[in-house]
């Protein structure tokens, strides 16, 4: 009997389902891999721009706030825009989920973050062979680093690497710092004349900027690094209000400031001869004129001024310390700078004999002497004493009162 040899329905059947499981294997290992493949890429670039960023801002630290601002401000940038605003706030929304416990989202203020593509990347930071056509958002107060279109893994778009489920996705790492409890004191103003200092103490953290302007100038640098609890001192060789901040570095945005301005008034500082005593407007007598305590001129208005420079006689005839200085018909008084016209707040001014509200004039003994750079002037009665305003220094140095001149330079 003749054996049939060929392959019978069955058997070609099975094959054919052996086949069709393998060709679905194979694509769906391919496909995996290939996605696999896409994600990791996608998160070795944003942990690439992440490092980046990151160097950037710890360079940003080194340097005042004002400068930080530009620094960031002249990065060439995208402009937020409708499309990517609206594309920003998708994301931030879909971010601010819970994974396991460890991840709760964005943080960063939408309008904080700064758009950039890929050319902008490379000539900001000099990263190339980033995927064509993404845009980045970034936000360099809390280091946020946003891919705009994202890369899709297991059924979901992914928009940054901070998520756990990701392959190598790294936690992100919290810079939008709670305020560190920013404060100093200013304990107290030194006068030396033509110059004063400002003591600066209970500074509360280390690695803070200490910094001063005079008005809405711009900013002076005390120091950039800080230390908890240490002493510092600015000196001050103009007159001018000034005002003192702390800046805490490490989150870039938050200061203190001194609750006001601090008034330097400078002027030539008293001259004593044998025969006076100096003393504080109290007739107590001063233990050491030179540690700057015994007067202080800084007055906006030179009113209820306790704090001029006195003395006194063997004779108890009490003087008063008025240094060289103009005056014009505002009431304005401005001291000046040795024996010349220059006034301690460097301001240009016109000198004339009878001073308008435009242009100044020497008062008494000054406009008769020119050499001299100020002059003690017999005072009586306490009222007078705490109450040294312009008009009163003007008609002190008018009425011919009893004088001590200690100079003739």
């Amino acid at each position: 009997m003749k054996r049939n040899k060929g392959i019978t329905l069955i058997a070609l059947i099975i094959t054919i389902i052996i086949m069709l499981i393998l060709v679905a294997v194979t694509l769906t290992y391919g496909t995996q891999t290939y996605e696999n493949v896409k994600i990791n890429r996608f998160i070795a670039q944003m942990q690439m721009i992440q490092k980046n960023i990151d160097k950037f801002c710890e360079e940003l630290k080194l340097i005042p706030q004002e400068e930080r601002d530009n620094k960031i401000n002249g990065l060439v940038h995208r402009g937020l825009g409708p499309d990517n605003r609206s594309k920003l706030a998708m994301i931030i929304g879909e971010e601010e989920w819970l994974v396991g416990g460890t991840w709760d989202g964005l943080r960063g203020d939408i309008n904080d973050f700064i758009i950039f593509n890929t050319n902008d990347m490379f000539a900001n930071f000099g990263l190339d062979n980033l995927n064509d056509g993404d845009t980045f958002a970034i936000n360099f107060q809390t280091r946020e680093v946003v891919s705009l279109i994202g890369e899709k893994y297991k059924g979901k778009t992914y928009y940054t690497q901070y998520n756990p489920i990701l392959p190598n996705g790294q936690s992100l790492i919290r810079y939008d710092y709670e305020e560190r409890g920013l404060g100093f004191e200013i304990s107290r103003v030194r006068n030396y004349g033509l110059n004063s200092i400002i003591e600066i103490t209970n500074v509360s953290v280390s690695n803070a900027t200490l910094r001063y302007q005079e008005g809405y100038g711009p900013w002076n640098i005390v120091t950039n690094h800080t230390m908890e609890g240490e002493k510092y001192e600015i000196n001050i060789t103009k007159s001018g209000d000034y005002r003192i901040e702390l800046v805490d570095i490490e989150s870039q945005d938050m200061s203190v400031s001194y609750d006001d301005f601090v008034s330097i008034r400078l002027h030539n500082s008293p001259k004593l001869t044998e025969e006076l005593t100096p003393i504080y407007a109290n007739k107590e007598e001063v233990d050491d004129i030179n540690d700057g305590l015994w007067y202080n001129y800084a007055n906006e208005y030179l009113g209820s001024q306790i704090d001029w420079a006195f003395a006194k006689t063997e004779s108890n005839e009490t003087y008063v310390w008025i240094p060289r200085c103009v005056w014009n018909s505002e009431n304005v008084i401005k001291f000046v700078k040795g024996n010349t016209n220059v006034p301690t707040d460097n301001s240009n001014i016109i000198i004339t004999t009878n001073g308008t509200n435009e242009t100044y004039m020497l008062l008494g003994t000054f406009a008769i002497k020119s050499n001299i750079t100020g002059v003690w002037v017999e005072v009586t009665g306490s009222n007078l004493m705490l109450n040294l305003g312009v008009e009163e220094i003007k008609n002190i140095l008018d009425e011919g009162r009893k004088e001590i001149i200690t100079d003739n330079s």
